[in-house]
This record gives C-alpha cells, sequence and structure tokens, in this order.
C-alpha cells in the first residue's frame, strides 16, 4: 500500500487545487478588507482530500487533525508567533464524502464542533469520509483505488488587541497510516 496523497482543494467543481496563501480577509459593503482587530474574516471553506487521482492501493488516512505551525516543513513546527500561539484560526468539519470516480458525489452535511486550532492544540475530525463512520479518517474509497474527502470551514477570529500587519502561518493536516 502507497501512502495517503492528501490535498487541500477547492469546494466546488472542478475541486481545483488550493495554491498558497490562502488570504483571509473580510467583505464589507461588497469590497474585501483586511481583518480588523476585535472581528472574524469571512469563511474559507476547503476540501482535504486523500487520493483525488483515484490511484490504486493508497492507504486510508487515519487520525486526521488540523492546526497552525508558524511555517511549513519539520523546522518550523513551532506556534511561536500570533496565529498558531494564540488560536486565531477556527476549523470545523462541515461535511464528508468519497466515491471511486471524479464526478459530482453524495455529499453528506455534518457540523463538527467549532475549534480554535494553533500548535498543539489541534481539531480531530470528527466524521470519516464514509458516511456510517465516526472515525478520523479519509478513505482512498473503492479498495484503495478511489478518494475521499472532509469539507472543513475556517475562519479567523482576530483578538481586539491583535497588530495592523499581514501575518503568515502554515496550515497542516497530519495523519497516520498501515501499509
Amino acid at each position: 500500500m502507497l501512502a495517503p496523497d492528501i490535498t487541500f482543494r477547492n469546494v466546488s467543481s472542478p475541486w481545483d487545487p488550493i495554491t498558497p496563501p490562502l488570504t483571509y480577509v473580510q467583505t464589507v459593503a461588497g469590497v474585501q478588507l483586511p481583518v480588523l482587530q476585535g472581528t472574524q474574516s469571512d469563511i474559507q471553506a476547503i476540501r482535504i482530500y486523500n487520493n483525488f487521482a483515484c490511484n490504486p492501493n493508497v492507504s486510508n488516512a487515519l487520525n486526521v487533525h488540523i492546526t497552525t505551525w508558524d511555517g511549513a516543513g519539520a523546522a518550523s513546527h513551532t506556534a511561536s508567533t500570533l496565529v498558531p500561539s494564540q488560536h486565531w484560526l477556527h476549523v470545523y468539519e462541515y461535511g464528508y464524502g468519497e466515491n471511486s470516480v471524479n464526478t459530482v458525489d453524495v455529499f453528506t452535511a455534518f457540523n463538527g464542533t467549532d475549534t480554535a486550532v494553533g500548535g498543539t492544540q489541534q481539531y480531530l475530525i470528527e466524521h470519516a469520509s464514509d458516511v456510517g463512520d465516526l472515525t478520523p479518517t479519509i478513505r482512498a474509497y473503492s479498495n484503495n483505488s478511489g478518494y475521499g474527502y472532509v469539507h472543513v470551514i475556517t475562519y479567523l477570529n482576530v483578538p481586539s488587541n491583535a497588530p495592523a500587519t499581514t501575518l503568515l502561518w502554515a496550515t497542516s493536516v497530519s495523519y497516520e497510516y498501515t501499509t
């Protein structure tokens, strides 16, 4: 079995990959503005897929967690900057699904628990990509050659004492798998 193939994608067809950076803004009277101190950003919806390409022999992603770190890569897995250390990013599962081919699939709505994340304070997905499964798993559906996903909602909750500056951080997904 191969390792899971995790990708961040848009929530609507054709589910294009999300390319960094994902920008959080606040829309006021139809105009996108920086997120003001003491307010929340607009919602950013993301689908986290396992095996979007439907390759054969891909393992299920088990115990899937979402959090933020100061940057990408193992050397940057610290939470000393504002967004991860103060848990500004909120995440919750909004739905899930899976299929054996990349076409429109059955999306099942699910309202998870709104959770502030950062560093070791993580969001454990609450429902698997499988309809009947309440484990934190994103399957590689159909004999490990299809795809599964979870649809998550994210937003920033910026405290009133936040500095007026652009901040960068990395959002990460961690998981386990068996071969």
